[in-house]
C-alpha cells in the first residue's frame, strides 16, 4: 500500500470516527449522554447497582413530584441505567424525591452526582442495593 493509499484510509476512518456524534466509555455514551434539551424538560438518570457494583436491571425507579402530588415510575434497562425525560423545567428539584424499589433487594445508599439542583438541569442519582 502506498503512503497516499495508507493517508485515504487513515483519513475515512477518521470521517467515520467523527460522524458517529458519541464517544463511548465503558459502554455508555459519554458526550451526549448528560446533555439536555430545555424543550425537553429535566432529566433524571442514574444506575442502580448492587454492592459488588452489578448492575440491577429491573429495579423500578420513582420521581415523585411533591409540589404538584404526581408520580413517574419506570424500571432500569439491562444495564442498571435509568432516564427519564419530560419533568416540566418549572419544577424545582428539590421537589423531586427520586427513589428506587426491587424485590428482595433493600436500599443501602443513594448518591446525588448532580452539582447544581437548578430546574432545566441533568439530575443524575444512583443507588447501591443489597440483598435482603
Amino acid at each position: 500500500m502506498s503512503l497516499n493509499q495508507f493517508s485515504r484510509v487513515v483519513m475515512a476512518i477518521a470521517l467515520a470516527a467523527t460522524a458517529s456524534g458519541a464517544a463511548s466509555a465503558n459502554g455508555y455514551l459519554f458526550f451526549h449522554e448528560h446533555q439536555h434539551d430545555s424543550d425537553t424538560g429535566t432529566v433524571y438518570l442514574g444506575s442502580v447497582t448492587d454492592t459488588a457494583g452489578k448492575p440491577l436491571p429491573g429495579a423500578q425507579v420513582s420521581l415523585d413530584v411533591m409540589s404538584f402530588n404526581q408520580s413517574l415510575s419506570f424500571d432500569t434497562d439491562a444495564r442498571g441505567r435509568y432516564r427519564s425525560n419530560g419533568l416540566s423545567n418549572n419544577i424545582d428539584p428539590k421537589q423531586v424525591k427520586v427513589s428506587v424499589i426491587k424485590p428482595g433487594y433493600k436500599l443501602i445508599k443513594s448518591v446525588n452526582m448532580s452539582r447544581a439542583r437548578k430546574p432545566g438541569q441533568p439530575v443524575e442519582i444512583n443507588f447501591i442495593l443489597a440483598k435482603g
